[in-house]
């Protein structure tokens, strides 16, 4: 009787040891982070060269950050974007926005109306469609070329939320025509549950378009005719639904009918609420990120007597989903390098990056059913950072540019109570593979279907990673930062500066700083000397 206690006693004194580790665990690598406000700047935002970290100032003395502001003719404005990707052989970028995020967000609430829309755009960074007999005496806000999506073909009944967006300019083998078309993938978090929707886009000479959109219900479209010789045609191809597909966040295209996508928590916010707010605050690492392949849908006509297939089961119909990473922690952003070695996944309530490497070269075939090739990931470890990441783009194989939040729990309130609350500030930052330079391939195919990469074993060594912060803000300029991308080349709101023949030779050529906001009216756009 008396060892029946003794051994009682015991198990309780373990238990209680173990709470009390996990407990400091949580306090020390969690929540510290989440509730501890870091120092940002009060006057102005904070811009660094991303050359030698210094403050960096536009060669003709004015301010090097400006925030574009459009007002479509549907009374629409472009805000609230969570998203973006820089369709970088078309001088484009696409924008993800939800007009009705306050009103609804899968991820942090509230779920009170899916109903409003939300939006697509494209914005012509480097107007390279404008015509040659374009007058460059336009107001500036009048030059920013950015326009509605239409999405052709698209449901018109059903509820549109996007989010995670991702271009694959693959073309498809199987198609004839598929040369002539990039695939766009989005994110969609409709009120009965998430999916993933299938685009198609080409570039359409704005003469022929004119005839289909011309009808004063396209946000503007009539005075975009007048300035761009093609526009962005957008073609809805189908849905994409799956038991695993939980609550997708960020999306990575593989091949035009092959993505990765990151389910930022296991339960659902639609039917777990509880659960979901417990999983996030506890950093409970129970999700995953998992590859989607699927078949374009078959449009061909049934034959008689069968009868057709529900939405739902048009939804899954040649669609085949694996589980690739586990054991993850609210996984957010996610991207994979240009060279397709090494992805990166944020971990937004333990504020770290993940690095894995990809063993397999893409295309490798599978050896069954079950065993994807792209089960085959080694992880090579984390970076932690000051802030909490977002959203993660490469801009080449040695530089990542990360989005994110500096302050979890003024972001919370904000959404909680964003009309007395002010908007959360805004941080981004770039990490650099220090050990490589602009020229070091690190991986070049071979015909024997080895790279060279993996020869010299010259993958990423996370020691080698280095942080710099780009632009830093409390959130009285642009808040909410979510994604960033750093691109080459000047829209017409800064040709005059391009011009000046003394900057040109002074500071020759330059980059842009464009950021997008969770919660933030306009797009941020930064000259970068």
């Amino acid at each position: 009787m008396f060892c029946k206690v003794n051994l009682i006693s015991r198990l309780k004194k373990i238990i209680f040891s173990i709470l009390i580790l996990t407990i400091s665990y949580w306090i020390q690598s969690v929540l510290r982070f989440q509730l501890i406000k870091p120092n940002l700047p009060t006057n102005t935002y904070e811009l660094r060269s991303v050359l030698n970290s210094s403050s960096t100032i536009r060669p003709d003395g004015q301010q090097p950050c400006k925030v574009l502001k459009k007002t479509f003719d549907d009374g629409q404005s472009l805000k609230f974007c969570e998203d973006i990707f820089d369709w970088r052989s078309k001088g484009l970028i696409i924008l993800s926005c939800d007009s009705n995020r306050h009103q609804w967000n899968t991820v942090m609430g509230p779920l009170k109306d899916s109903k409003p829309r939300g939006s697509l755009y494209v914005y012509d960074y480097k107007n390279s469609f404008l015509p040659s007999n374009h007058s460059d005496t336009n107001n500036d806000d009048d030059q920013i070329l950015i326009y509605p999506l239409i999405l052709k073909g698209f449901p018109t009944q059903r509820d549109f939320h996007p989010l995670g967006i991702e271009i694959a300019e693959k073309a498809n083998d199987d198609h004839e025509d598929s040369k002539s078309l990039t695939r766009m993938f989005v994110i969609n978090h409709r009120g009965d549950r998430s999916v993933i929707e299938v685009f198609d886009l080409s570039l359409v000479n704005s003469l022929e378009g004119s005839g289909k959109y011309d009808d004063g219900k396209n946000g503007g479209l009539r005075e975009i005719y007048s300035r761009v010789e093609n526009f962005v045609e957008c073609d809805w191809v189908r849905t994409i639904s799956d038991d695993l597909i939980k609550t997708p966040n960020s999306i990575v295209s593989l091949q035009r009918n092959s993505v990765l996508i990151s389910n930022d928590h296991y339960f659902n916010r639609r039917s777990n609420p509880f659960l979901h707010i417990l999983e996030t605050w506890f950093a409970l690492p129970i999700t995953n990120v998992i590859q989607v392949e699927f078949k374009d849908q078959d449009t061909r006509p049934l034959d008689r007597g069968i009868e057709p297939p529900s939405l739902d089961e048009l939804e899954r119909l040649g669609v085949t989903a694996s589980k690739v990473i586990n054991r993850l922690s609210f996984p957010n952003g996610i991207s994979l390098s240009p060279n397709s070695r090494t992805l990166v996944i944020s971990s937004s309530m333990t504020q770290t990056l993940r690095f894995y490497n990809l063993k397999n070269r893409l295309g490798s075939e599978r050896t069954t059913e079950n065993d994807l090739w792209l089960r085959n990931f080694e992880y090579l470890g984390s970076l932690k950072l000051n802030f909490t990441p977002d959203n993660l783009v490469f801009s080449s194989d040695r530089q990542l540019i990360v989005a994110g939040h500096p302050h979890g729990l003024s972001l919370v309130r904000y959404v909680k109570d964003h009309a007395r609350r002010p908007l959360p500030g805004s941080w981004v930052s770039i990490v650099t593979r220090t050990d490589l330079n602009d020229e070091t391939p690190t991986v070049e195919k071979h015909e024997e279907g080895e790279s060279k990469g993996q020869k010299e074993g010259k993958f990423l060594n996370v020691k080698t990673l280095k942080v710099q912060d780009v632009f830093r803000d409390n959130g009285s300029f642009f808040g909410t930062s979510s994604t960033a991308l750093i691109i080459n080349g000047s829209s017409l709101v800064h040709q005059q500066l391009q011009k000046d023949e003394k900057s040109q030779k002074a500071h020759g050529s330059h980059q842009k700083l464009v950021v997008s906001g969770l919660y933030q009216v306009g797009l941020l756009e930064c000259e970068l000397y």
